[in-house]
């Protein structure tokens, strides 16, 4: 069951007795970080996707092969059905999306 807000924007989901956000939390920007502050597991929560190619985009930019704006790509290009959000980490609301990783120069 989707709930949204007053003004009819998506706000979460429930399902039985879990409450969950209706946005994505993408942080492949900061994974760099997170790996130097000791962070050595990631866990990619299921979707109607192909998960197998979303963990094989995700394993490329934990291994620096591809950078966080392509795999936001390619999601994008599998009609990933959700926003984007990280706020929480950038100490701003949680449903926002905050881009910190500068695009690779052509």
């Amino acid at each position: 069951m989707d709930v949204e807000t007053l003004d009819d924007t998506p706000f979460l989901a429930v399902n039985g007795l879990q409450t969950l956000s209706s946005h994505y939390v993408e942080m492949a920007d900061n994974i760099a970080q997170m790996q130097t502050a000791g962070v050595t597991a990631f866990r990619l929560s299921p979707h109607s996707l192909d998960m197998t190619r979303v963990s094989d985009l995700y394993r490329q930019v934990l291994a620096r092969k591809t950078d966080p704006e392509e795999l936001r790509h390619r999601l994008k290009e599998m009609r990933f059905p959700m926003n984007f959000a990280n706020g929480f980490l950038h100490e701003a609301p949680g449903a926002e999306f905050r881009q910190t990783h500068a695009p690779q120069a052509e």
